[in-house]
């Protein structure tokens, strides 16, 4: 009998870990990305909708690259589509995209 088909994945893009990346990975980051969720209360800051997990992407509103920080103040929860559309429009601002 032969083996059924399986669902095509594309495959994973490995990101290069970096330096900038690393901060992402700290207890200090992990901590300030809970009390900015919790903040927010896990909405997305656009369109509401309640996000947790790998979905809840904590933003920058400036952006590090703009002179932003990372102080509670300049940070926002946004849902993945929301952080993907920012993220492309501050891209294209830059000439990236």
């Amino acid at each position: 009998m032969p083996k059924p088909l399986e669902r095509w994945k594309p495959p994973r893009l490995k990101v290069e870990a970096t330096k900038e990346r690393a901060h992402y990975r700290t207890a200090d980051w992990r901590a300030r990305r809970e009390r900015i969720l919790v903040r927010d209360s896990f909405r997305c800051r656009v369109c509401r909708l309640v996000v947790s997990g790998r979905r809840a992407h904590v933003d920058h509103r400036i952006p590090l690259e703009e002179g932003g920080t990372d102080a509670d103040e300049n940070l926002q929860v946004l849902c993945e589509a929301h952080h993907g559309a920012k993220t492309r429009a501050e891209q294209r601002r830059r000439g990236l995209a």
